[in-house]
């Protein structure tokens, strides 16, 4: 077991949240601080949405990917967000959906939908 590293003076973060190994095999962390995503080749986390420091950064609690390959970040306070990836790059974009809490503790991708859970809800 080893501690994991943004890079060799910070730690990833004290509290990880969420994990997800995409369809293309990429192991992407949610934390207090940010979604990240590993680089297996620079043997790194990059981060992905807000401040790289993490300020700034969304609180996420949640990550499901659907048959089409989205992936879905359910966050503390901030709603949920969907991960637009290009190529190595992702932007993470506000999905838009109108929930009845902002803070969703679980996401999970069924065909043709998504099922979320908050403080006292669930919702598809």
């Amino acid at each position: 077991m080893r501690d994991l590293q943004v890079d060799a003076t910070r730690p990833l973060a004290n509290f990880v949240a969420a994990l997800l190994f995409d369809d293309r095999g990429v192991l992407w962390v949610g934390t207090e601080i940010g979604l990240y995503r590993h680089d297996s080749v620079a043997g790194r986390f990059l981060h992905h949405g807000g401040d790289p420091a993490g300020a700034g950064g969304l609180h996420v609690s949640a990550l499901a990917e659907d048959a089409e390959g989205t992936i879905w970040v359910g966050t503390f306070g901030a709603g949920l967000h969907r991960l637009e990836r290009a190529g190595a790059g992702a932007i993470l974009r506000p999905a838009g959906i109108a929930l009845p809490q902002p803070t969703i503790w679980s996401v999970l991708a069924v065909p043709g939908a998504l099922v979320l859970a908050g403080d006292g809800w669930l919702c598809t």
